[in-house]
């Protein structure tokens, strides 16, 4: 289960048209016009509740062995941000995406980020 909240701020954004604030809608299609130009800078934070994680936990149908049962923590809290740039259905994007540990004695950061340009149909 997942609950969250993203903000958008730029130069027109449009109407929202799904929850992946990474890679929006396009604009219309024409020539080269100041409305089919999009920027904007996206921030955001969600928390999500694990009741069983499988990938960690492993089968829940199988006897599992207590000596490598990991620790999980329930609650992962997100926090991301990124910057889009959009031209009529070209755009190129960059997002940062920061997580509290999945589970205890974690070795390694859960952050990532990307970027990716693209062109949607």
């Amino acid at each position: 289960m997942e609950t969250g909240v993203d903000l958008k701020i730029g130069y027109n954004i449009g109407r929202p048209s799904s929850n992946n604030i990474l890679f929006s809608a396009p604009a219309p299609r024409g020539n080269w016009r100041w409305k089919d130009l999009s920027a904007y800078a996206y921030c955001g934070a969600g928390e999500r509740y694990y009741l069983y994680n499988h990938i960690l936990e492993g089968s829940m149908f199988n006897n599992r062995d207590d000596d490598l049962k990991v620790d999980i923590r329930p609650f992962v809290t997100e926090l991301r941000a990124g910057v889009v740039l959009k031209y009529d259905r070209f755009y190129a994007t960059y997002y940062a995406i920061f997580r509290t540990d999945e589970y205890r004695h974690q070795r390694k950061s859960p952050d990532f980020g990307g970027i990716g340009i693209g062109w949607t149909w």
